[in-house]
């Protein structure tokens, strides 16, 4: 088509081939668009048909291993939480010009600077169990309830690429802030003991001392409720197992008392990706990271995992320790959990899978998991340890947890994947809920 108007700028051949170029550009544009579309479609396929794989394979580990009858005890204390999204509490207010960490908040602005280093980092504040209702059909709850409504828990939630002024979330988490004179003195501790040898629990899990992290204890009394703790740790036969599970400890004190007075009496322990390098950084350095990579590489957690199993085995059975025969680490890409061949926890294989599968559904608040709302983090393949020399494994959809024999054959180690939820609908609790998941096919 030539217009009229330009026949007199030029000639026409002149503007016949300028038009020829610009048909022939646009034809190379669709073809290159309906290539690029057609690709994308492909690897989208490509990617649905390796997520199908590995959760089906997953459901069908899943699906092999019920859950028996088992009797669990799980102290100490319990609360209500109060749930708000970061964006609706936060997302109103001034960013602060700076990001920093505070033992304890008490300002506005604290609060302020305390959660942007966190929301930067995608680190988990803190930790919280979380009780719905304070008796069900299957559960008895010992101890008093308090008739105030003064003991607070807050946890506010935020999304992976959320963005507060110029901070922006790596990846989605919680940040919690309490106010609660109870819990953090374990004041269940003595009624709970009455009833805790008489239950003769299979499982007795150890929680919540979160909540005495930099709390203003008088001097000595902080000791003395964690040795409280561990008199009753130490009451219970040998054939009830104990699992410690850690949360976002910061207090030195507190944690240098937890590796004296509880964590050597436990048979297994649980933490996430924050907890274990905050855990190991104590044991080796006596310092603890305040924040860490949310997504760790798979050999630097083996290597760490490793190296705290092995102190902790190495420390003699005595005054009612126990050898450390299990370690859980649940990260948001993958799950790791590590035995002692020979002890009594068993199915390591279906414990990670489980545990995996139920990060998804915590997370998202489905029990059915949506492909269309998943994804996974883990790479190709991953190596056994930053050592030189070490083995490589190699992802397959087919068998997407991996479990290999170590250490002269004396430790198991499995690896499970997790299909990411991306449409989060909470994570507090996450940890509690993951590694009930595992330890409930391995009691």
């Amino acid at each position: 088509v030539v217009y009229p108007g330009w026949a007199s700028c030029g000639t026409g051949t002149a503007v016949m081939d300028t038009l020829t170029f610009f048909n022939n550009v646009l034809s190379v544009t669709v073809i290159f668009a309906a290539f690029w579309y057609s690709c994308n479609d492909g690897d989208s396929l490509l990617l649905r048909e390796r997520l199908q794989d590995v959760l089906q394979a997953m459901l069908e580990v899943e699906q092999q291993h019920s859950v028996g009858e088992v009797r669990i005890a799980v102290g100490y204390g319990a609360c209500k939480d109060i749930f708000v999204q970061g964006s609706d509490l936060m997302g109103v207010m001034t960013p602060p010009q700076r990001t920093a960490h505070f033992n304890r908040i008490d300002s506005m602005k604290q609060l302020k600077e305390m959660y942007a280093l966190f929301y930067t980092a995608g680190s988990a504040a803190d930790l919280r169990r979380r009780t719905s209702d304070r008796h069900t059909s299957s559960s008895r709850v010992r101890g008093d309830e308090t008739e105030s409504d003064e003991d607070i828990h807050l946890i506010i939630e935020y999304k992976a690429g959320e963005s507060w002024g110029t901070y922006q979330a790596p990846r989605a988490n919680r940040f919690i802030i309490h106010s609660d004179d109870n819990n953090p003195v374990l004041s269940t501790v003595e009624d709970f003991g009455g009833q805790l040898e008489a239950f003769k629990p299979n499982l007795f899990v150890v929680g919540g001392l979160q909540m005495m992290d930099n709390f203003p204890f008088p001097p000595g009394v902080q000791e003395e409720r964690l040795q409280a703790v561990r008199d009753q740790m130490t009451s219970l036969s040998t054939s009830s197992r104990i699992h410690f599970e850690m949360a976002s400890f910061t207090d030195t004190d507190l944690l240098t008392g937890l590796i004296q007075h509880v964590i050597p009496y436990a048979d297994s322990l649980g933490m996430n990706e924050q907890e274990l390098p905050n855990l190991y950084n104590m044991m080796k350095y006596g310092n603890v990271s305040l924040v860490s990579d949310f997504n760790p590489r798979v050999a630097v957690v083996l290597d760490q995992m490793r190296e705290i199993f092995q102190q902790l085995r190495a420390a003699p059975e005595e005054g009612g320790r126990r050898r450390l025969t299990r370690l859980h680490l649940h990260t948001l890409a993958y799950q790791v959990i590590m035995v002692w061949k020979d002890s009594a926890w068993t199915n390591t294989l279906a414990a990670a899978t489980k545990a995996a599968l139920t990060a998804n559904r915590h997370v998202c608040g489905k029990p059915e998991i949506n492909l269309d709302n998943a994804r996974m983090l883990m790479d190709e393949g991953f190596t056994l340890s930053k050592a030189n020399g070490a083995g490589r494994v190699i992802f397959n959809t087919q068998q997407p947890v991996s479990c290999w024999i170590e250490d002269d054959g004396k430790v198991e180690v499995c690896i499970a994947p997790v299909l990411v939820c991306t449409s989060v609908r909470h994570t507090a609790g996450g940890g509690d809920n993951i590694s009930a998941a595992g330890l409930v096919l391995q009691v």
